[in-house]
């Protein structure tokens, strides 16, 4: 099945930097849950990171949950309900 990254490279592109420090640049188009998870390409599961921050967030050293609009939180709910969701994005009781 092929990808369509589309709307999420348009997002990212939009917004122009890394939704946590700021930096412009090489920006990365970051799923809030991964797709192993049930993330999706939607544009709501996506979020502009600079490499750095994509690295610490896959690693469960970012707590993203301060950074999402209430669109992003709500798609992370739909694919994982509310208490895994909200563990996923906030990286509690995640551990490398």
């Amino acid at each position: 099945m092929r990808r369509d990254w589309k709307a999420a490279r348009a997002k990212v592109d939009r917004e122009g930097c890394c939704r946590v420090c700021g930096i412009g640049g090489r920006l990365e188009a970051a799923h809030i849950i991964p797709r192993s998870l049930g993330g999706e390409q939607r544009e709501e599961s996506i979020v502009p990171l600079c490499p750095a921050c994509h690295r610490a967030y896959d690693g469960g050293r970012l707590d993203l949950l301060p950074y999402l609009t209430f669109e992003e939180q709500a798609e992370a709910v739909r694919v994982l309900g509310m208490s895994r969701a909200m563990r996923r994005i906030s990286n509690e009781g995640r551990s490398e």
